[in-house]
């Protein structure tokens, strides 16, 4: 429904943005004038919902799977909910939830999960803040540009237009 963003898809329901691949029972898109926002994919015990994603970083797919899965785009997270599964390399991860950084950028986002010290999967690190998983420096300008060079500077009114401020900020 373009009016309100948001989309619906059932049975057998796939979808595919990049290297990433979603399918399910249900899956549930919400969109902006951006993109993507969101993506929920809805399966059941006998028959989860599925991730897998293409990583350039990587030698082997992510792959995931759960009764609900959800992609916050902004944040770039994969929180898997009930019987969570990840297999990333040849590691792999289960759970009733997991939260998966996807941008492997050391800054993680959302709910915590807990792991032995040294056995924590790759992609997962000891901190929240990751502001924007679409900058990899997680540094975003003044005009809010990844890596941007804006600043801001301080101006004043030069009402005579003599080329000299009047002491007014503006």
């Amino acid at each position: 429904n373009e009016s309100t963003g948001f989309n619906e898809f059932t049975g057998n329901a796939v979808v595919k943005q990049g290297s990433l691949v979603l399918s399910a029972e249900v899956i549930q898109v919400q969109t902006n004038d951006d993109g993507v926002v969101s993506m929920i994919a809805k399966g059941t015990a006998e028959n989860p919902a599925k991730y897998s994603q293409i990583q350039s970083n990587r030698a082997r797919a992510i792959e995931a799977s759960a009764i609900l899965i959800t992609y916050d785009v902004k944040k770039g997270m994969i929180y898997l909910v009930g019987d969570a599964y990840l297999m990333q390399g040849f590691d792999s991860f289960s759970g009733e939830t997991l939260d998966y950084d996807i941008d492997n950028d050391n800054l993680g986002a959302g709910e915590a999960s807990n792991f032995c010290l040294g056995e924590q999967p790759d992609g997962w690190v000891l901190n929240n803040d990751d502001i924007d998983d679409n900058c990899y420096s997680n540094y975003l300008d003044c005009a809010v540009i990844c890596n941007g060079f804006a600043q801001i500077n301080t101006y004043y009114l030069d009402a005579d237009e003599d080329g000299l401020g009047d002491g007014i900020e503006e």
